[in-house]
């Protein structure tokens, strides 16, 4: 009973620690005044939240979270890796001129552009 009583608090608390450490200014901040009237104003923002265009259901009709995870995990597929090794190519950024006309990308949510002042983090969808 001790040992419960001692991990639930050590979650207790580290839920609390986390709840505190995401309320940074850093990590923003609910919408208010101008930014959330121009927010309401929106055609696609009803009843509290945003909707798409197209409503799309997460997973396709005849399908089950639990059925997909199980495949995922436990079902063989021939193209589950790569047949050849991936191509890549071997640079020198800081050889880069800064006003060539190029943009290296790292994979997923990085990527360089020389001659910029910025390197992107955050994937191509979260740039301006």
């Amino acid at each position: 009973m001790r040992i419960m009583i001692i991990t639930g608090a050590l979650i207790l608390l580290l839920a609390a620690a986390i709840f505190t450490y995401l309320r940074q200014p850093q990590f923003g901040k609910m919408p208010s005044g101008e930014r959330l009237a121009r927010i309401e104003r929106s055609p696609h923002y009803k009843n509290g939240r945003f909707h798409n265009l197209v409503e799309k259901p997460t997973l396709s009709e005849g399908y089950s979270t639990s059925r997909e995870v199980y495949n995922t995990f436990f079902t063989e597929h021939p193209s589950r890796s790569p047949i050849d090794s991936l191509p890549s190519v071997r640079t020198d950024l800081s050889k880069l001129p800064a006003d060539s006309n190029v943009a290296v990308w790292f994979g997923h949510s990085f990527s360089f552009h020389p001659g910029r002042w910025e390197k992107n983090t955050g994937g191509p969808f979260l740039q301006r």
